[in-house]
């Protein structure tokens, strides 16, 4: 009990932390390259470059104009389902009159909730492969990696997808592990087959990851051929969408960012 205790102290304690960061932060650009304030510029981190490209893209999106960029630019730059994920904050903050700064401080504090949703994965995945009984344990380590480590922070809330794809793969592999175990493995197989269209939609070049799992595992005699054509056509018929938006506004089969 004082681990699990202690484990959630500290997701308390980066939730204040990230909530201060987030409203903290400073408006417009730095002039130097240190500044009398404690805190950053929104424009300058944690938020990354690409990462405000995205953005722009998902602010569009809640704008009613698509995946668009500056000027109504039509874009395939970006990975869609983080983009739509984040546009749906966006749209709370355009419809109670905020601005794009205020769209960088919610989209800080999503980031800091996907964190601590990857942390209880991390935790669920470490219960999965150990014999060990010692779940509060478990639980205040998989917290304080994840949680405590600045590395990990930054690569949530830089403004792409990073945080989201780690989350899907976490999901993903929970899946498999629990699919030997699993009574109605049908159902579990639909289920991994949307997971796989929802990490192809999240970055593209998932389909490594998924490709050497999935013969992997054929290898192993753990599917049957029939279900892996099962999950590889649910995955396909979830990615179609965006792949004919890809083709029909560049004539290319890949998007300009994977």
């Amino acid at each position: 009990e004082r681990c699990f205790l202690s484990g959630i102290l500290v997701i308390i304690f980066f939730l204040v932390y990230n909530i201060v960061l987030a409203f903290g932060s400073l408006e417009g650009s730095p002039y130097n390259k240190t500044n009398n304030s404690f805190f950053p510029y929104l424009s300058d981190k944690p938020l990354s470059e690409d990462g405000y490209y995205m953005l722009t893209v998902a602010w569009n999106i809640a704008d009613g104009k698509g995946f668009a960029y500056n000027n109504n630019i039509k874009t395939t730059g970006v990975q869609p389902l983080s983009t739509m994920l984040f546009s749906i904050p966006a749209i709370f903050i355009q419809s109670f009159g905020g601005n794009k700064y205020d769209f960088a401080r919610a989209i800080l504090i999503l980031s800091a909730l996907l964190q601590v949703i990857f942390a209880f994965l991390i935790y669920k995945l470490s219960m999965s492969i150990s014999n060990n009984t010692e779940k509060g344990l478990y639980f205040f380590i998989s917290v304080c990696v994840v949680l405590l480590n600045f590395k990990v922070l930054l690569n949530f809330a830089n403004g792409l997808e990073t945080g989201l794809y780690l989350i899907l793969l976490s999901i993903y592999f929970l899946s498999w592990l629990s699919y030997e175990t699993s009574l109605k493995r049908n159902k579990r197989i639909i289920i991994i087959g949307l997971l796989s269209g929802l990490l192809l939609l999240c970055r593209l070049d998932s389909v490594i990851i998924i490709t050497t799992f999935m013969l992997l595992l054929l290898f192993m005699k753990k599917i049957k051929i029939m279900q892996l054509i099962f999950i590889v056509l649910i995955a396909l018929l979830l990615y179609l969408p965006w792949q004919l938006y890809v083709f029909n506004l560049t004539g290319n089969i890949l998007q300009s960012s994977a």
